[in-house]
């Protein structure tokens, strides 16, 4: 028996250098990525919270950042002190999850299908220092929500204020976050970066 055990140790210990092996041949390609100014930020987490639907429309909150994400008393904050990334501020009819499909940005709109002025990208931001090289709202663009949990899946082509062009594709989990039981003025945006 102790030798069937050896054996099947190193089967599997043979394997796995084989699959770590094979994933080094394959380069190391971001996929999960944006780019502005032809800079390329890795995506290392991100999250969805289910904010509360009013006025006939569900409103979900996208943050993608170059931090990993850890719980601190139940609030998601980035385990980096300085960050970059993207967040979304999405209008559906759903209530219950985000519906695939093509979201564009809408000024001052609050409809299903559109993303509002209040997303924006943040590039070097410092929560110690409270401050960040930049922070810009978007004002043109959409976000295609490809894949919509367990496993997320968003491609996006957006414009800032200023003129720059920002792109990115994210795949994976998302910390889910429900905060549909709030009620309107209540609460507010949980942004992962706010200059406020």
């Amino acid at each position: 028996m102790k030798k069937l055990n050896t054996i099947v140790l190193l089967l599997f210990i043979g394997t796995f250098f084989m699959s770590c092996s094979s994933d080094d041949d394959a380069g190391s390609v971001t996929e999960n990525y944006f780019e502005v100014d032809g800079t390329r930020y890795e995506f290392k987490d991100g999250m969805i919270i289910n904010f509360r639907t009013y006025a006939g429309n569900s409103n979900f909150d996208i943050s993608l950042t170059t931090s990993d994400i850890q719980l601190i008393e139940g609030e998601p904050m980035p385990q980096d002190d300085v960050i970059s990334g993207v967040y979304f501020e999405i209008f559906t009819v759903e209530s219950n999850k985000i519906p695939t499909g093509t979201y564009t940005y809408a000024l001052g709109d609050e409809n299903a299908g559109t993303f509002s002025d209040y997303s924006e990208l943040v590039i070097n931001g410092s929560y110690s220092n409270n401050d960040a090289e930049l922070v810009t709202p978007f004002n043109s663009g959409m976000i295609e929500v490809l894949q919509n949990g367990p496993v997320y899946e968003l491609n996006f082509d957006v414009t800032t204020i200023e003129g720059k062009k920002v792109t990115g594709y994210f795949k994976g989990n998302l910390y889910e976050i429900d905060d549909s039981a709030s009620k309107p003025g209540n609460s507010t945006s949980k942004k992962l970066f706010s200059k406020e």
